[in-house]
């Protein structure tokens, strides 16, 4: 497990970036492994598998909640870099007891 001060960043390669809805459902993938507890490193495959190439992705984790960032570089208008993220956050399942 990854004490609350941890963040763990990749990078993968690659020049393309999907749409706003792309964008969430790759930090989310990340965030619903953490929530689940799964290792850090599960965690943040997730994120990347789903992530463009050259994306850098962190999870973090402050208190009950996982959160997980995506950022990507794309080429914008007249070659000016930019640079296009989402993030998500989910509570950690470890942190909320057995149902009634």
């Amino acid at each position: 497990a990854m004490d609350s001060s941890q963040v763990r960043a990749e990078e993968r390669p690659s020049n393309r970036w999907r749409p706003a809805s792309a964008r969430r459902n790759t930090s989310w993938a990340g965030a619903r492994a953490a929530s689940r507890s799964e290792p850090a490193e599960v965690a943040v495959a997730a994120a990347r598998e789903a992530a463009p190439a050259r994306a850098r992705v962190e999870l973090e984790r402050v208190g009950d909640l996982w959160r997980v960032r995506v950022a990507a570089p794309v080429p914008g208008p007249a070659g000016i870099p930019l640079r296009l993220g989402a993030q998500a956050v989910a509570l950690a399942e470890d942190s909320v007891g057995p149902p009634p």
